[in-house]
């Protein structure tokens, strides 16, 4: 395994060489302008991040003080619904069964074991849920993000900053 392969901001010292190289302008972070002010919180929400989704499945209520065994619902706004993937295993039991644990690409899985109800809101450049269809390993609302204020107060929050995905110059962007 390469270094890279170990740590994702390593990767972006190749990838800004190759965008130098190339005269191509490094990417940015776009279109956060206004995202949180639709966003209605609870009283005292509290606010947690992380370089991995991963983290979000070990989030529960009685981390921050609730009876409640589990979280009512789960809300997703991120350009993968994180629930799993036939690639990687025919079904819900399957994933169950195998012991493969809990990684970015399945931390819904967690919440919705726990009997959450599950909504990602793909970001609007997705423009259609058909491609690529999605096929998640268990129930998932999923909708085009339209920009709208949802009809929820959020409590708490789980920001993911996700260096594989975020490049390092646009960390200030991210703060």
């Amino acid at each position: 395994m390469s270094w890279t392969g170990l740590c994702p901001e390593a990767s972006w010292e190749a990838r800004l060489r190759d965008f130098r190289a190339a005269g191509i302008g490094l990417p940015q972070v776009e279109g956060w302008q206004g995202f949180w002010d639709r966003f209605a919180f609870a009283p005292g929400t509290s606010l947690t991040y992380a370089d991995s989704n991963a983290w979000a499945a070990h989030l529960w209520p009685s981390d921050l003080g609730a009876q409640a065994p589990a979280w009512d619902a789960v809300h997703l706004y991120d350009a993968h619904h994180a629930a799993g993937y036939r690639t990687n295993h025919a079904c819900f039991d399957a994933w169950k069964e195998s012991g493969d644990g809990i990684r970015c690409e399945n931390w819904m899985l967690a919440h919705a074991w726990a009997g959450s109800d599950l909504h990602v809101h793909f970001p609007p450049w997705r423009e259609s849920l058909a491609r690529p269809p999605e096929s998640p390993l268990v129930p998932v609302t999923m909708t085009i993000d339209d920009g709208t204020p949802p009809p929820v107060a959020f409590d708490p929050v789980f920001v993911c900053r996700s260096g594989a995905w975020v490049p390092p110059w646009a960390d200030e962007a991210f703060s």
